[in-house]
């Protein structure tokens, strides 16, 4: 039920969507850059030719992303150099660029519930989003996933405005289906599941009349275009494959949807093993049941339909291709980011229908979940309970040896405080220093530097404070002479430390 053309706006009714968006920069500006960048934001920013001595060309992206990151469709890493020229490349700069997609994602959820439904539907689907901490997190994070929720509410905005409306759509319709199409297919693989859920829909629901080709070609347009990354593709997908390590630890169908769920909810709800099995056979039972009530009934579907069919075809059509492939574990449920927007945009519906009817109630409901999601992205460990970020003030540690390291030492760093490739991309790739990992679990734990110990004068030790202990054997087994401890904070210490000869 919509409400009445006289009521459904006002002049100004779209100055309501500016609350979730200046909500979500509250929660969000306040920590661009309490972390360095961890392992997945280095290799972006590699492959978009951070450490490159001059601007990569669009062409040497392409390059490096086949060579080092096939498993990451091109359009992000394409982007993210463009922006880095202009920008620059610190932790807040290349950062901003995912929390500027972020926001223009709510803006796109709120006008897509408005025209879906009515202002207010996109109104409360924009704060749902807005308080939904597995979002907001990544809206911090140098990674495509707030590009995925944009294009997935531009998607479901304009196929609707092609193919559901009474009026024929004009042709700007065609074209940001077209974008929002090619975006999820160059921005992430795994959200081009989208595309086939509304091809689905499209084929089940559309009448075969001649408006029915409207959405259809430039959705076939966006993948003849997506098909220039078929060879890097293929590659990525033959590494996905044979990752023993990857096919491993990936989840189960009931797993997925526990983890899911949990995620979606703010943690509210993690169905346990005999529930999420139960709820992974029942939905696709569901949804072929309702199916077959909506073609029994021969009614023209509306924008409820399309939102309920595609968020669970598309959940289904996740399960089933990570069942055959094994790509998706615990910290790859960001995988399901084109689930966000939708599942905000039908609650948004059912809160917006509540409302006319038990506002204070809708109001309750909406408060609890912002205050939930507020609470959990800054009062909590959450991002770091998700087992994908690490806390680390290494870029702050990269100031202090950018002012004291000449490129000439060498660099010792213990194994735990190198972090993976964060340890490296400020000291190897930035500073362009030599650098030698030491091993502590090793039997010889200098193995690696005693070779090059020699060729340099000066040298420099990194570790983390708490592991002190464990260097005392350094000064005997290198033949070194401490000079001077020019770092101990934020958890880390650095030393420098001479030759016998020198």
């Amino acid at each position: 039920m919509r409400e009445a053309p006289g009521k459904r706006t006002t002049k100004h009714s779209w100055l309501w969507a500016l609350f979730p968006l200046l909500l979500t920069a509250g929660l969000i500006l306040p920590g661009m850059t309490v972390d360095a960048f961890y392992f997945d934001e280095v290799n972006s920013i590699v492959v978009a030719g951070a450490t490159a001595p001059a601007p990569y060309s669009l062409a040497e992206v392409w390059s490096a992303v086949a060579e080092r990151s096939s498993e990451q469709a091109l359009g992000w890493p394409m982007l993210l150099s463009i922006w880095g020229r202009i920008s620059g490349w610190s932790e807040f700069s290349v950062r901003a660029l995912p929390l500027f997609a972020g926001m223009l994602a709510l803006a796109w959820v709120y006008r897509a519930g408005s025209d879906l439904f009515a202002p207010r539907a996109g109104l409360f689907a924009a704060l749902l989003l807005s308080g939904s901490s597995f979002f907001l997190i990544y809206l911090s994070t140098a990674r495509a996933f707030p590009l995925v929720a944009l294009f997935t509410a531009l998607c479901i905005w304009a196929y609707h405005r092609c193919a559901l409306l009474s009026r024929p759509a004009g042709r700007g319709a065609q074209v940001a289906l077209l974008l929002g199409a090619s975006g999820l297919l160059w921005s992430h693989y795994f959200a081009a599941l989208l595309l086939a859920a509304l091809g689905l829909f499209h084929l089940l629901f559309m009448p075969k009349q001649r408006r029915w080709w409207r959405p259809v070609l430039p959705l076939a347009l966006a993948v003849l275009i997506a098909m220039l990354q078929l060879p890097v593709f293929l590659a990525g997908l033959n590494r996905t494959v044979t990752n023993e390590g990857l096919q491993n630890r990936a989840l189960t169908a009931p797993q997925l949807v526990a983890q899911f769920l949990q995620r979606l909810t703010n943690g509210a709800v993690l169905p346990s093993a005999p529930v999420s099995e139960v709820l992974t056979v029942l939905l696709p039972l569901a949804l072929v049941i309702a199916v077959l009530q909506q073609l029994r009934a021969g009614r023209r579907p509306g924008a409820g339909w399309l939102l309920a069919f595609v968020s669970a075809a598309l959940l289904l059509l996740m399960l089933s291709a990570n069942a055959a492939l094994g790509v998706v574990q615990v910290t790859r449920i960001r995988y399901l980011m084109p689930l966000w927007p939708l599942l905000a945009l039908l609650p948004g519906a059912g809160l917006w229908r509540l409302s006319r009817r038990r506002a204070r109630l809708a109001a309750g409901l909406l408060a609890l979940w912002l205050i939930s999601g507020a609470w959990q992205t800054l009062a909590t460990d959450y991002r770091y309970q998700l087992d994908i970020f690490r806390r680390t003030d290494f870029h702050r540690v990269y100031q202090v040896m950018r002012e004291h390291v000449q490129a000439g030492d060498l660099l010792m760093m213990d194994t735990f405080a190198a972090r993976l490739d964060s340890g490296r991309y400020y000291s190897e790739m930035k500073l362009g220093l030599h650098l030698e990992i030491v091993r502590r679990y090793n039997e010889d734990p200098y193995e690696f530097v005693r070779p090059v110990n020699a060729d340099y004068p000066y040298a420099w030790l990194l570790y983390l404070t708490k592991d002190r202990v464990g260097f005392a054997d350094l000064l005997a087994a290198l033949g070194r002479v401490f000079c001077a401890r020019v770092l101990d904070e934020w958890g880390f210490t650095l030393e420098r430390y001479a030759l016998h000869s020198v």
